[in-house]
């Protein structure tokens, strides 16, 4: 099953503001996704959503805002078709908005970092880490509707930049 096309990135000229980005973990098994909040050589800053409770101050508030040394871990940019994704700065917005107010308790199955990251890029709360899980579990599932049905992260319906703020609106 295939996904969102990603390239490695080689350099920081390959990286900007509002990339969702992902690191693979245990020789590929699973990755952490990452929204670039801004790129400064020879660092660059995500915003991220961590099971990790010593990373913030409870599963409620493991979404962090840190500074990485480029080069110290490879990653890659994912490269949604632009039909499909918000700005860049758009983006950004949402990565900020979720910073300050939070995603809900992290769950690995129906609120994880790729949910965070996907709503951020996209604005639907989508994991195809947790579909290709769900589906080795179980071949007769049926699929991203319900993954989404079952999602904690709110759906970004609108982002508007209106006199230099961006207003934004989730699907109650």
């Amino acid at each position: 099953m295939g996904g969102i096309p990603s390239k490695p990135v080689k350099s920081l000229r390959d990286l900007q503001p509002g990339d969702h980005i992902k690191y693979h973990r245990f020789k590929g098994v699973y990755a952490h996704h990452a929204i670039v909040v801004s790129v400064e050589a020879p660092n660059y800053t995500v915003i991220h959503f961590s099971g990790d409770k010593d990373e913030g101050k409870g599963s409620e508030l493991c979404i962090r805002k840190v500074t990485l040394n480029f080069g110290e871990e490879s990653f890659k940019v994912l490269e949604y078709p632009s039909e499909h994704r918000f700005k860049k700065e758009e983006t950004v917005a949402i990565a900020f908005y979720f910073l300050e107010h939070g995603v809900g308790n992290y769950k690995l199955f129906s609120n994880n970092c790729e949910h965070f990251a996907t709503t951020c890029a996209t604005g639907y709360p989508c994991s195809i880490q947790t579909l290709r899980a769900a589906i080795a579990a179980n071949p007769y599932f049926i699929g991203i509707p319900v993954l989404i049905a079952y999602c904690n992260t709110k759906k970004v319906v609108s982002i508007k930049n209106v006199r230099g703020q961006f207003v934004i609106k989730f699907e109650e």
